[in-house]
């Protein structure tokens, strides 16, 4: 992997990291039908992907498509479809992910995240 610590790369890294952490605080927040948690789902895996490959533009890309998963400003109308909190495998999912993500900025030697191993993310910082 290059891990290109100096300059824009850092910093750009560093703002789409921030962008993905807040866009996953807010969908921990979110009330959606069942059918839109899955694509919240869908969205958070590829995130997830995203970072274990150290790709920037996926990371924006993705974190983008989980921004529009966020629930529409209409009320429900009484019969309609119920509006649910995120289920408890999605706040793992998106738990760990901001874990990932928050551990990313350690100015001491960390930086993008490592390869995927067993399903968790390691950043530079933490591998040893």
């Amino acid at each position: 992997m290059n891990d290109d610590r100096a300059g824009t790369g850092d910093t750009e890294w560093r703002s789409a990291r921030d962008e993905a952490c807040a866009a996953l605080s807010d969908a921990l927040m979110w009330n959606l039908s069942a059918a839109r948690w899955e694509q919240v789902q869908d969205a958070v895996a590829d995130m997830t992907a995203a970072v274990a490959a150290a790709s920037l533009d996926d990371l924006w890309q993705t974190t983008g498509r989980l921004e529009l998963c966020s629930p529409l400003r209409v009320v429900t109308r009484l019969g309609g479809t119920p509006q649910l909190p995120a289920p408890d495998a999605i706040r793992d999912q998106i738990a760990a992910l901001i874990s990932a993500l928050a551990g990313d900025g350690d100015p001491s030697g960390g930086g993008k995240p490592g390869p995927v191993s067993d399903g968790t993310i390691t950043t530079a910082s933490s591998r040893p």
